[in-house]
């Protein structure tokens, strides 16, 4: 029984070392930093209102994915109910905008 498991794992092993990631995923959790750099989020004029009907500061994390384009995570910072003293992230989404859009238009990558 365990020569057959091991015959039968042995092919996804194999394609799992001849087809590697061709690149690395565009996230912050997958490990320590960035390979692009790290860039301070920029209050956003927007105002988000939460289930409550709290008003909630929106807050822009541009990153930049090319030498002209940006992927902009945007957020907002809602009030805890249960500890006036906390914030809450909500996350409301991500898009691709114009590097001319952005606040980073004229940073170094990494500052």
């Amino acid at each position: 029984m365990l020569k057959a498991a091991a015959i039968l794992l042995l092919p996804v092993l194999a394609d799992c070392a001849t087809n590697p990631p061709r690149e690395l995923p565009f996230t912050v959790g997958g490990g320590l930093g960035s390979q692009h750099g790290n860039y301070a989020a920029t209050l956003s004029s927007e105002v988000f209102t939460d289930a409550r009907g709290d008003r909630c500061a929106v807050w822009n994390w541009d990153r930049p994915i090319s030498a002209s384009l940006v992927l902009r995570l945007r957020s907002a910072s809602c009030p805890d109910i249960r500890n006036p003293k906390r914030m809450i992230g909500v996350e409301l989404g991500a898009q691709v905008v114009p590097m001319a859009k952005s606040g980073l238009s004229g940073q170094a990558a990494g500052s």
